[in-house]
């Protein structure tokens, strides 16, 4: 599959995963369960895309200021997932969850909206091909090591 293809389906995954925990329906401590797992989830994506996707892109003039954009959203992530984490409350939790939901919804559409179009204008269908395969078999690795 290729890479954006691929990456596309994860954001999808993550958009559902997201309004799922986020239903008034949902118990709360479900929530915690989800958004715990989510979080791993999340967290192997995000390697994923700092250590196979982004560097294809950190020497292109063009793509640069973009990825290094879209690198400190995914650093304001980590830093959004440490803080829910300790937070005691309900009220607070879902609060902050809200902020975290939009975030990495803005973060998935502006790769979708910004980045991708401009990578298929760089790289050739095998070579995004080749790096959708990369992506994968990244992903399969972090995910036995953490299982």
């Amino acid at each position: 599959m290729n890479a954006i293809t691929f990456l596309i389906k994860e954001h999808r995954r993550f958009r559902k995963n997201l309004a799922i925990i986020s239903e008034q329906t949902t118990n709360y401590n479900a929530k915690k369960r989800m958004f715990a797992d989510f979080c791993k989830d999340l967290i192997i994506h995000e390697a994923m895309e700092q250590i196979v996707w982004y560097p294809y892109f950190k020497n292109n003039k063009k793509l640069k200021s973009e990825v290094k954009h879209l690198l400190s959203e995914e650093k304001h992530a980590d830093n959004a997932i440490k803080k829910l984490s300790n937070l005691k409350t309900k009220e607070a939790w879902e609060e902050k969850f809200l902020d975290f939901k939009n975030d990495v919804e803005h973060h998935a559409n502006e790769e979708e909206e910004k980045l991708f179009p401009n990578v298929k204008e760089i790289l050739e269908e095998a070579k995004l091909e080749q790096i959708g395969k990369e992506l994968q078999k990244f992903k399969n690795s972090l995910i036995k090591e953490s299982y």
